[in-house]
């Protein structure tokens, strides 16, 4: 009994990683569109952490905006979700990681997501994405201040299209590997 007491009092927590919604579309936005904005939003950060000696910034940050926006054409979608469910993790201390799918929960809320799209056309993507389909939403973290990843730096997640035949607990935390784990990291 204490053995089984002091684990759980030991074990790590599982962590959100990942969301998992099912959602149609409702509005789609260029990324140069929201470019503009989201530069002065950075930029005012950068003036405050410089002010404050929170973090190293990132030198010629400024200059790397332009090519990031040509290097990793897409899309800004707003997904209209109506269900979501969380993959989450615990990492024990041997290496091993654990991952599961919450329970889905109704979830009436809007999220605005990054799809990639070399195309990057808008009237294309919304008609994709009319109907309810099930998305896997990863959030991209790059090294640096500010962040060197076009989803990151535009402040959204990353949207992977769920296919109707891969919806099965063991298949979401699979493409949850596959998208979010392998994801680009900054690159």
């Amino acid at each position: 009994m204490t053995a089984v007491l002091s684990l759980a009092v030991t074990a790590p927590g599982f962590d959100p990683q990942a969301q998992v919604v099912q959602a149609d579309a409702v509005a789609c936005h260029s990324t140069a569109s929201l470019i503009t904005e989201r530069t002065a939003y950075w930029r005012a950060e950068v003036e405050r952490v410089s002010r404050e000696h929170v973090a190293d910034v990132r030198e010629g940050w400024l200059q790397t905006v332009q090519p990031m926006l040509v290097s990793r054409p897409g899309v800004v979608i707003t997904l209209q979700a109506h269900r979501s469910a969380w993959i989450t993790e615990r990492a024990w201390s041997n290496g091993h990681t654990e991952r599961r799918l919450e329970s889905w929960k109704r979830a009436e809320q809007r999220h605005r997501v990054f799809v990639d799209d070399a195309a990057a056309d808008c009237s294309d993507q919304i008609r994709a994405f009319t109907e309810v389909h099930t998305y896997l939403l990863c959030f991209e973290r790059s090294p640096g201040f500010p962040p060197s990843a076009l989803p990151e730096f535009l402040g959204v997640w990353v949207a992977h299209p769920i296919t109707p035949s891969k919806t099965s607990e063991s298949a979401l935390l699979e493409s949850y590997v596959t998208s979010c784990k392998g994801q680009r990291n900054g690159q």
